[in-house]
């Protein structure tokens, strides 16, 4: 499927994405969110012991090892397969299962503390298609700076009505000057 968000500055997928936000949503379930999505620098992490759902046709891995360095996924399989570094992390999953992280399409994150909540329910990225206040922008900006604690954030500013194409081209313009990620109108019959 052709990435047409990657103009709003959103990056195209790879398969060690999927498994990243595999990783990242289920462990915000299991652990607190701010632990998991901002992890120190040179952090690595074993989780193990989980059975392992990737997102693609694959069957599910029992007794998988996650490994994670640096808030990025590195490697995933069955745990005979995948070697843990010394010095790294291990996080005990068992009984648990990882799946992919999910994607709100169309949310409103009206405030920081929302985007927190979506991650503790494994939402790793949500589309916010309206109303959003100064604080969630500056979330935003920040994110591109550094992993976040919180579900990650694509805005849209205001919702514009337009009622005609010169009215239309003013209220894009304007909501663009406030360097949205999505542009939403709505369109009433």
């Amino acid at each position: 499927m052709p990435n047409s968000l990657s103009a709003c500055g959103v990056p195209a997928r790879a398969s060690l994405r999927t498994v990243t936000a595999a990783a990242l949503a289920s462990l915000a379930a299991v652990a607190p969110a701010s632990s998991v999505l901002a992890q120190p620098a040179a952090a690595v992490r074993a989780f193990t012991g989980a059975t392992l759902i990737d997102g693609t046709t694959r069957a599910p891995i029992a007794n998988s090892t996650l490994l994670v360095r640096d808030g990025r996924v590195v490697a995933a399989g069955p745990a005979a397969a995948v070697r843990v570094p010394a010095g790294a992390e291990r996080v005990a999953l068992d009984g648990k299962t990882i799946i992919p992280g999910l994607v709100n399409a169309h949310g409103h994150a009206s405030s920081v503390a929302n985007l927190a909540t979506y991650a503790a329910y494994g939402v790793t990225t949500v589309y916010s298609l309206g109303d959003e206040t100064p604080d969630v922008f500056a979330a935003r900006d920040a994110q591109r700076l550094a992993p976040p604690a919180h579900a990650r954030v694509y805005l849209a500013g205001p919702v514009l009505t337009p009622t005609t194409p010169d009215e239309a081209l003013v209220q894009v313009e304007a909501v663009v000057a406030r360097n949205v990620d999505i542009v939403k109108i709505r369109v009433d019959d």
